[in-house]
């Protein structure tokens, strides 16, 4: 063997045995398709499905002892928990959009294994969930306003659907951040009991609208916090309040 073939012989010995310790170090479990899915535009009340496959290219035996989801609205499900060299497991991960949430949202599923170098890995869905219903304002700002005398608040509410949509209920949440006669104590949060929400109970054929008066007393002065919840079904729409109120 001449110099010129035995130097070629030892570059491609140590290229492959570089390139082994690189695939030991590495992770040899393989998402195919990868590890993160997006299921788009969703609305209230659907529940997408997707199916991530888990290929074992370890070259040994390699179990999935558990999965776990990272809240209530994401369910997973394991199709089998040990797979020989070159087999494949399905990971189906469904989502469920909480009821007081729209926009975009991500979620991940922890995948935990046996016999390999990384033994944990994690899947991700995310979507943009779209509201049933636009309101007049995002947020409803009421400005400064006194104790002791009444406040009244007027949104509007359409629905952008291509459903009817029924409002079952409107709640609320209102509380005043109060710190004490002279405004420098410990924050105590006072909920507000005076309060009534006009009308509490209606349809909305789509495109129609409807207004909904507030109308509430605060008995102390602090800042304004809390929400109106507008029940609806499948979605739970709420409109944050904000504000200061003075002494009377």
């Amino acid at each position: 063997m001449n110099s010129s073939t035995t130097i070629a012989a030892l570059i491609l010995l140590t290229a492959l045995t570089v390139f082994g310790h690189a695939q030991d170090a590495g992770d040899c479990m393989t998402v195919v398709g990868g590890a993160t899915h997006d299921f788009g535009d969703i609305y209230h009340g659907e529940k997408p499905t997707h199916h991530f496959v888990l290929r074992n290219d370890c070259g040994t035996m390699v179990r999935i002892s558990s999965i776990n989801a990272s809240c209530g609205c994401t369910a997973a499900r394991l199709s089998r928990d040990t797979l020989a060299a070159g087999d494949t497991a399905s990971i189906s991960v469904m989502f469920v959009p909480p009821k007081s949430m729209n926009g975009h949202i991500m979620k991940s599923v922890a995948v935990y294994t046996e016999n390999t170098k990384q033994p944990m890995r994690i899947l991700r869905v995310e979507a943009d969930i779209l509201s049933f219903f636009t309101t007049s304002v995002d947020k409803m700002d009421v400005g400064d306003i006194t104790a002791r005398s009444l406040c009244e608040r007027t949104v509007t509410l359409t629905n952008v659907s291509k459903h009817p949509q029924q409002i079952i209920d409107i709640q609320s949440t209102l509380t005043v951040e109060h710190r004490g006669p002279g405004g420098r104590g410990a924050p105590q949060m006072v909920r507000i009991e005076e309060i009534s929400i006009t009308p509490s109970e209606f349809s909305l054929e789509p495109g129609a609208s409807k207004e909904v008066t507030v109308r509430f007393l605060p008995l102390h002065h602090g800042k304004l916090l809390g929400s109106i919840i507008f029940y609806a079904g499948e979605e739970n729409r709420q409109l944050e309040f904000s504000g200061s109120i003075r002494r009377e």
